[in-house]
């Protein structure tokens, strides 16, 4: 056969269309194969975007829902602690009340028998501290209840007699037994133990937190 023949026979055209057919078929092919591997990307991708979007939702949700708790039992601490606080408070007020109402009652029953029992030594003691006091002055004038003036006025003028101090014993009815009060050169002094028992039973009752110091210029002891 010759080379013409075979030229002849061939149909280039019928050829070339079954070419671009297959070659149609292989890209409509590879085309929906991309496309199905492109889907099925997209929706893993999709499902696992979503999976960490609900797990990220579901950590927030229980995050709040963990301080929401947090707080409230913070709170609910605060509110018992406040109230032991309280408790606490309110006990110890009324153990401090009564305890001064116990000592109240003490000084009313034992200050009096103080007074009666020791009033006579008291005033001794100060009449000694206000002699050495006086040293010094020619004379020192004391004031003493009329009672106390007379048991007491002999002695104290013997006692000044060999320092030649002149003494004088004032009986004076304002003053209760337990009183003195004296005056001499540039300085006086006066001092009540009863008045002292008294102010002590008056503090007791007001309960005051902190006590003050006597006052040695006031009414019980100048």
């Amino acid at each position: 056969m010759s080379m013409a023949h075979l030229l002849f026979v061939r149909d280039f055209e019928a050829e070339m269309t079954a070419e671009r057919l297959r070659a149609e078929s292989q890209v409509a092919t590879h085309s929906a194969e991309d496309l199905a591997r492109v889907s099925a990307a997209a929706h893993a991708e999709g499902h696992a975007a979503g999976l960490a979007e609900g797990l990220a939702s579901g950590w927030r949700e229980a995050l709040a829902s963990i301080e929401a708790q947090r707080l409230e039992a913070v709170g609910k601490l605060a509110t018992a602690v406040d109230g032991l606080l309280a408790e606490r408070a309110a006990h110890r007020q009324r153990l401090e009340a009564e305890m001064i109402a116990f000592v109240a009652d003490l000084a009313d029953r034992v200050l009096p028998e103080l007074v009666s029992q020791l009033g006579a030594r008291r005033v001794d003691e100060e009449i000694g501290r206000v002699i050495r006091r006086a040293i010094g002055s020619p004379s020192l004038e004391i004031r003493l209840s009329p009672a106390v003036a007379e048991t007491l006025g002999d002695e104290l003028h013997r006692m000044a007699a060999p320092s030649g101090q002149t003494i004088r014993v004032v009986p004076d009815p304002a003053l209760d037994p337990t009183e003195v009060y004296a005056s001499w050169l540039h300085g006086r002094s006066r001092y009540s133990f009863a008045a002292i028992c008294r102010s002590i039973q008056t503090l007791i009752r007001r309960a005051a937190p902190v006590s003050a110091a006597p006052d040695h210029a006031g009414p019980f002891h100048e």
